[in-house]
């Protein structure tokens, strides 16, 4: 149970501003099967790599581990607060879209999506989760609710959800909090706290 809510609720603070929001913003509504399916294996592949790494790193090894997972992730979200994001971004792919054609565009969106899900911030803490617990399935399932979670609202209500969400000034505070816990769990892996 630990595994799944720490998967959940931190997988779905990490995944706010992150560019997984930004691709699914733009694969739109008529995409949400393939973006849930992406989900799930992004959150299957990250549960199974941290199962491996618990038999690498047992006990306070793998709490140490979960530690740099959350401050990683903390310093991820400060990184959103400092920055304006998607106006760039979306002139980049306004224009991309102009040149192409729509279904190339579609495919590489959920290209960059499943890449994302794989390589980011989000799938590192997956990783640390199933580390610290041993409990694969646990964290997938909550990597799963916690992504869908994440995602399906800019899938489905487009720009407006950043609109009623101002990232860049909500993130810094759930960011810092991160690196403090993770700087916390760490103290407490080595014996110092």
């Amino acid at each position: 149970m630990d595994a799944l809510l720490l998967a959940l609720l931190i997988g779905l603070l990490l995944d706010q501003g992150d560019r997984s929001q930004r691709l699914a913003r733009e694969i739109g509504p008529g995409g949400a099967t393939l973006v849930i399916l992406i989900v799930m294996a992004g959150a299957a592949v990250s549960a199974g790599l941290g199962m491996l790494m618990a038999r690498l790193l047992p006990g306070a090894a793998g709490i140490l581990f979960f530690s740099f997972t959350l401050i990683a992730g903390g310093l991820g979200l400060l990184a959103t607060g400092r920055k304006a994001p998607h106006a760039k971004e979306a002139r980049a792919t306004e224009t991309h879209a102009m040149g192409k054609h729509a279904t190339t565009k579609r495919t590489r969106l959920y290209i960059a999506l499943l890449a994302n899900r794989l390589t980011g911030r989000t799938a590192f803490l997956l990783v640390g989760v199933a580390a610290m617990t041993g409990n694969g399935w646990a964290t997938a399932i909550g990597g799963v609710l916690g992504g869908l979670a994440g995602l399906l609202p800019p899938l489905f209500a487009g720009r407006a959800y950043e609109a009623a969400f101002p990232l860049a000034r909500i993130m810094p505070l759930p960011g810092g909090a991160l690196v403090i816990g993770g700087l916390g769990c760490a103290l407490w892996s080595l014996g110092l706290l």
